[in-house]
């Protein structure tokens, strides 16, 4: 799902949470999304986009609209799931 901000500049973005890679606030205590996207080209762009909001607020927009089903690499699975794993191959073996 697309949540549309509004920069500091007036202009209205429509963002996409998977592509947001930090929220951070700056030192005037605005919060700065950085966004990395595929362009036209096979080289990626970095975008940050300022706004007016607090960023819990932010966050919780993003947050609200991320995908329920995200495929995640087994190296971002918890511990747990890869202990598991680790122990059903183990019993599988012998």
């Amino acid at each position: 799902m697309l949540i549309p901000f509004t920069d500091i500049k007036g202009r209205t973005y429509y963002v996409n949470p998977v592509y947001v890679r930090v929220v951070q606030t700056n030192k005037k205590g605005q919060t700065e999304m950085c966004l990395t996207y595929s362009g036209s080209t096979w080289a990626s762009s970095n975008v940050t986009i300022t706004v007016d909001q607090p960023a819990d607020q932010v966050v919780s927009e993003l947050n609200a609209a991320m995908p329920l089903a995200l495929d995640l690499p087994p190296s971002i699975q918890d511990d747990e799931a890869q202990a598991a794993a680790q122990a059903a191959a183990t019993a599988s073996m012998g």
